[in-house]
């Protein structure tokens, strides 16, 4: 995961790259390294995980185009980009030195401050709620079936949209199965 953060990280640093870019070279890298790349495409954790870190370290690392440089390197720092000249902060090397300064790094403690909260919260939450997920796989399996039982118990409701869905995927489309 930290070589993907660093990846995402570089690419972010690249205006208009985007974390998607990211995402795809991470995981391209972390399956040319595996010991196990035949795993990947089919939910391997290390692949997902490569991914994700990948995009979420290219958010931070698109900031530091539009603070040092005044360019936005995503839609969302474009946006912070309006907002900052809103308030009168022309984003270049002048938010760092002068009046300005105190504000820059108002922002930049305000970034730290969320992220640690955001692993506090994260970490109590996952040891909360984790033990309710474990069975997530079961529960989307019973939902299936109750949706498909239910347009045989209920066939009166045969015209609301869904109602053949158990008939379209146990056997073949005709027009009826088609109207909505």
């Amino acid at each position: 995961m930290l070589r993907s953060s660093v990846i995402g990280s570089f690419v972010g640093f690249i205006p208009a790259a985007g974390a998607s870019i990211a995402a795809w070279i991470s995981y391209s890298m972390a399956k040319r390294t595996s010991k196990n790349p035949e795993e990947y495409g089919k939910g391997s954790i290390v692949g997902i995980a490569a991914s994700e870190s990948a995009n979420n370290a290219a958010c931070g690392g698109a900031m530091i185009p539009l603070f040092t440089l005044g360019i936005p390197g995503s839609p969302v720092t474009a946006i912070l980009y309006g907002a900052l000249l809103m308030h009168g902060l022309q984003p270049g090397s002048d938010l760092f030195i002068g009046s300005k300064a105190p504000t820059t790094y108002a922002i930049f403690l305000g970034y730290l401050f969320a992220n640690i909260l955001m692993g506090i919260i994260g970490v109590s939450m996952a040891k909360t709620y984790g033990p309710n997920l474990s069975g997530a796989k079961l529960r989307a399996g019973s939902d299936y079936r109750g949706s498909c039982q239910h347009r045989y118990i209920c066939p009166e409701q045969q015209h609301v949209r869904g109602g053949n869905y158990a008939r379209i995927r146990t056997s073949r489309l005709s027009d009826e199965d088609l109207r909505l």
